[in-house]
């Protein structure tokens, strides 16, 4: 046999085995891509998450709405089922879910509790952790009105302080950061993936292998996390302290995956991927920067004496506390009022 056959016959097996590997690749890709697919039809923990997410509810009704992810409409009514639970959604004069303002009692401490839809989070007006909290503090004069907006950024938040400001709160408390990670954070980051590096994070097969992730570096994590999000909550608590208002700042709770069983990680991740839209992420990836950013807020709140709720220290959970990444089921929320208001307490009664 000549040299050049040789090599043809080398280079035809080198092609074979090449195109082999690429069948079984492909195979495999959409063997796992339909099994994902079936997962979701068949998921029980995909469905009863779904079922208690009062989160997905209030926030898309249509009706519910003034300005979406900005501002609620004012004196709005609605009463509604879906999947067998009953929903009960009313917004005040100033369009927050919650009573009416009244007039400031003498004698009584007002707290204001600003974030997003995990402050306004609820079946009725009266399972949304402010409520909880406030009965909670009856013994102690205590006012606590509930100015959560669905979707609301740390921007927002310092943009809508002088409304804030008017209800003449004693105590700001704000609850938030997940808006800002996954629509702010993980966009930004999103722009410097090539893609290249999207399409082979987007691959099941490569996934499962390699567990590749797309994740900035620590220090740009932490360097936007503080430009982005610490910033923004030092100025709200420059503008509070001007005005004679105490800041409040609690830690953001997530699930705990070490509690999670393979099927609630499964969930996890398609809920951040699919609902949340950080495609590039994982469930893991996510824990991550909370836990970056948890760390940061504590630091900036202990420089400058402010008091810090280790709500997420304290509220370890799977799906029994949660619905996905950050929403809480109602059990969820009555223990994260429990962890607000005993710390609360402790620093009312050390004020007198």
């Amino acid at each position: 046999m000549s040299a050049r056959n040789k090599k043809i016959r080398v280079v035809f097996r080198i092609f074979l085995v090449l195109l082999w590997i690429g069948v079984a690749f492909f195979s495999a890709e959409f063997y796992l891509h339909y099994q994902h697919d079936e997962w979701l039809e068949n998921s029980k923990v995909l469905q009863e998450t779904k079922r208690k997410n009062a989160f997905f509810t209030e926030a898309y009704h249509n009706n519910l709405w003034a300005k979406k992810w900005w501002e609620y409409k004012k004196n709005m009514v609605l009463f509604f089922e879906k999947d067998g639970i009953n929903f009960q959604i009313r917004t005040n004069a100033q369009g927050f879910r919650d009573d009416d303002v009244r007039e400031k009692k003498a004698n009584e401490l007002r707290i204001v509790c600003v974030g997003g839809s995990t402050t306004v989070e609820g079946q009725t007006n009266a399972t949304t952790y402010p409520n909880l909290v406030e009965k909670r503090l009856q013994k102690h004069r205590v006012d606590v009105i509930n100015c959560g907006i669905s979707g609301l950024l740390s921007s927002g938040e310092y943009q809508k302080l002088p409304v804030y400001l008017s209800l003449k709160p004693d105590i700001l408390m704000e609850y938030n950061g997940v808006n800002d990670i996954c629509r702010v954070l993980v966009r930004n980051w999103e722009k410097d993936y090539s893609s290249l590096a999207k399409w082979l994070h987007g691959s099941l097969v490569l996934k499962m292998i390699f567990q590749p992730s797309l994740m900035p570096s620590q220090k740009k994590i932490d360097e936007d996390i503080d430009k982005v999000m610490i910033t923004n909550l030092k100025k709200i608590w420059q503008q509070a302290k001007a005005h004679n208002v105490k800041m409040v700042f609690c830690s953001l709770a997530y699930p705990d995956l070490q509690k999670s069983s393979t099927e609630e990680i499964a969930y996890l991740n398609y809920n951040l991927n699919a609902f949340w839209r950080a495609k590039y992420l994982s469930i893991h990836d996510y824990c991550r920067v909370v836990e970056n950013y948890n760390e940061q807020l504590e630091k900036f709140c202990n420089k400058n004496n402010i008091l810090f709720i280790p709500v997420a220290k304290n509220l370890r959970g799977s799906t029994n506390y949660f619905v996905d990444i950050c929403h809480l089921t109602p059990e969820g929320i009555e223990q994260k009022s429990k962890i607000i208001a005993k710390h609360l307490i402790e620093y009312i009664e050390q004020k007198k």
